[in-house]
């Protein structure tokens, strides 16, 4: 027996309740160093903005050594001008403008050195979303150590392309 194919759009409907969730987030940690949560600003479930603050580390340890070497590093840049304005005029020689320049390479080490450490300690969102996750193993543990690296927050974009529907039951299809 044969039968006449017609051609035609194909329809298909779903009709319920349930939640759109994503396959993709965006993971956040401190990733060079770890401490203690000083404050967490964001909850489940809530929307954030790219860059916004979402939690901090308490930096009391190493911000006055930070400080500091903000201080020493403005000096250390001044010296060392001057110092090299010396040496092209011929006022010191190539060694003592050779110290100049090796002390404040160590200066400036130190200073970048407590710079990144000092703002590691804020952690900013990567991206736009809906906080998804939150390690509730630091949060709720009162004075427990983050470790570096450790998944703290997650962010889903909710882009499109990685949205699906979870329905709240299983639904037959209609054509």
């Amino acid at each position: 027996s044969f039968f006449a194919v017609e051609k035609a759009d194909l329809e298909s409907k779903i009709e319920g309740t349930g939640t759109v969730t994503s396959i993709y987030y965006t993971s956040h940690s401190f990733q060079t160093s770890g401490g203690k949560l000083k404050g967490l600003y964001v909850s489940l479930g809530d929307t954030v903005e790219k860059g916004q603050l979402l939690m901090e580390l308490d930096n009391s340890s190493i911000e006055m050594d930070y400080l500091q070497a903000t201080i020493d590093y403005e000096l250390g840049k001044e010296t060392f001008s001057n110092a090299k304005k010396k040496h092209d005029s011929g006022l010191i020689s190539d060694v003592e403008y050779r110290i100049e320049e090796l002390t404040f390479q160590s200066i400036e080490k130190r200073y970048t050195n407590l710079k990144s450490a000092y703002n590691n300690t804020k952690l900013y969102a990567k991206v736009s979303g809906k906080v998804v996750y939150i390690n509730t193993a630091y949060t709720t543990a009162a004075g427990k150590e983050i470790i570096a690296g450790d998944p703290v927050v997650a962010i889903d974009s909710q882009d499109p392309k990685y949205t699906y529907v979870v329905f709240d039951k299983t639904f037959n299809s209609e054509g």
